[in-house]
């Protein structure tokens, strides 16, 4: 069951000193993160202090939220609604419902991970699903969930048997005194245990998280919530608007179409979050009507697809230097500096990067200057990976549904204790299940994106993937790191052998931090 509250939001300190001294006075006073939207919405024309602003703001809030109504929806100014922030605790949404939300990447979110605790098989039943859907769903779910439980004593045995000094650790810890709860090499070897357990278990498991997100961001999530396929979605949508229009009525007008109707007197056009994929899905059918054995045969094939694909690249050499060269107060343009990038050296231009980078560090991130350097890539992924993957927000990520015919990702420990054939059954019967709930769907003339929820962590989807030189280095330095989730590190160590083929000099810093003194030592062996 979804359950939702609002945990936190903004206060001005005016208020919370009225709070802690006994002179907040409930019958005109009000707590609301209002106030300092209210009192920043005024900075530009005021010329008032933003402390006298917002001690106004604090004492008049009717007066308040006339101001952001008026700034925010009829002069369009919505950034005023960013001073505002809502924290949510998050109960009950399945593992793909929160990919839904995690879409939105601009709010925070902290989920309580499937790696590190013992699931208890909590899971949601889709309401979209009749009778007998949901009995075909309860079948695979009580196999996976089966699944789930035998393997795990299993897989801890196998993890002690692979690293006996973490095992020798752990009992020292306890001789000392260490509780279970706190003895962390004990804790390392259930981890790896519980993280290849879950490959098993349903998109459709129970998720809790923490989610905050300013005013603005909150109203753009909620309004396209309105409109996905997801009942759950819709559902969360609704549980994070009523609260949030409660406790701050000027900062999510748009969330509501009566409300937004009632203030500008014009109705709201939603048709782009209600229509935008469909018309998307329209455009294409149009395109390829009459491919259909071709596009079977592509189906056919996409079984055979590698993990990791380089679609496209930036010379990233080329951007981060000649950018570099312009740097604050040097006398030349940057048209000027691509022309003098064409006439280096090779030599010249890694003398040059090796200067730039010389006091860099394993903790460091590479200059502002190299996020004018792209990568493109494809990556077919598990749901597992993907979970830590959507996690890189400043990357742009475009994610295909999960696919069967992708085939699924089967952890190394669950083939050395001989479970690997089992869980391609379970996943078998998951895809089998899969694609005859999502016909059944069609037939009912409902959307399928539901159909996802019968799969695993295993499964697997392809996604697109844009990163700039400089959060590739950083997303390398966690996810090549030995410390990393080995799915996710096998993924990030093809992207980093490819970026390094195609860019020497940027990407030589790439890589995980455990190696970093060995990549440095590689860079400088050389030089004079």
């Amino acid at each position: 069951m979804l359950d939702i509250f609002l945990a936190a939001h903004t206060v001005d300190v005016g208020t919370l000193k009225k709070l802690q001294d006994g002179t907040f006075d409930p019958t005109k006073d009000e707590i609301t993160p209002e106030v300092f939207s209210a009192a920043a919405a005024r900075i530009s024309r005021d010329p008032r202090t933003i402390k006298e602003l917002v001690d106004e703001a604090s004492e008049q809030v009717k007066k308040a939220r006339k101001s952001n109504r008026t700034i925010v929806y009829a002069m369009n100014h919505h950034s005023i609604a960013e001073h505002a922030t809502f924290g949510y605790g998050i109960m009950g949404l399945s593992r793909l419902g929160v990919e839904k939300l995690e879409h939105h990447r601009l709010c925070s979110f902290t989920e309580k991970s499937q790696r590190y605790i013992t699931l208890d098989g909590d899971f949601i039943i889709p309401k979209e699903f009749d009778s007998g859907q949901r009995e075909l769903f309860l079948n695979n779910v009580t196999r996976q969930n089966e699944f789930y439980f035998k393997v795990l004593p299993e897989l801890i045995e196998y993890q002690k048997s692979q690293n006996p000094e973490l095992v020798e650790q752990a009992k020292e810890a306890k001789a000392r005194g260490v509780s279970d709860k706190m003895n962390r090499a004990m804790n390392t070897i259930e981890g790896w245990a519980k993280e290849d357990a879950r490959y098993a278990l349903t998109m459709a498991t129970e998720v809790q998280l923490a989610f905050a997100a300013n005013a603005r961001n909150l109203e753009y999530a909620i309004r396209g919530f309105k409109y996905e396929d997801l009942e759950e979605i819709q559902e969360l949508g609704r549980l994070l608007y009523e609260p949030a229009a409660k406790i701050a009525p000027s900062l999510i007008i748009m969330a509501d179409d009566d409300r937004f109707e009632k203030f500008k007197g014009i109705e709201l056009d939603n048709s782009q979050f209600e229509n935008g994929v469909e018309n998307i899905q329209n455009a294409i059918g149009n395109y390829f009507m009459g491919w259909g054995n071709f596009i079977k045969r592509l189906n056919d094939s996409i079984g055979d697809t590698n993990d990791v694909i380089l679609l496209d690249s930036d010379d990233c050499d080329k951007k981060l230097i000649s950018t570099l060269l312009v740097h604050r107060n040097v006398p030349i343009t940057f048209e000027m500096a691509d022309r003098v990038y064409g006439i280096m050296a090779d030599d010249d231009k890694k003398k040059f990067i090796r200067e730039v980078l010389k006091d860099t560090g394993r903790f460091d991130a590479l200059p502002r200057e190299a996020e004018f350097g792209d990568y493109e890539f494809q990556l077919n992924i598990s749901a597992s990976c993907y979970a830590q993957l959507k996690r890189h927000r400043m990357t742009t990520q475009i994610a295909k549904d999960y696919d069967p015919h992708l085939g699924i990702t089967v952890p190394e420990s669950i083939k050395q204790i001989g479970k690997d054939q089992e869980l391609k059954d379970i996943c078998n019967m998951g895809s089998s299940s899969y694609f005859k709930i999502s016909d059944g769907l069609r037939d009912q003339g409902k959307g399928f994106s539901s159909a996802q929820y019968v799969l695993t962590n295993a499964h697997r989807r392809l996604v697109k993937m844009k990163i700039n030189d400089r959060e590739m280095c950083a997303f390398s330095r966690l996810r090549c790191d030995l410390h990393a989730q080995w799915d996710i590190r096998n993924i990030a160590n093809q992207m980093v052998k490819i970026a390094k083929e195609v860019n020497p000099l940027t990407a030589a810093f790439y890589g995980g931090k455990h190696e970093f003194d060995q990549i440095r030592k590689q860079f400088y062996s050389d030089e004079k």
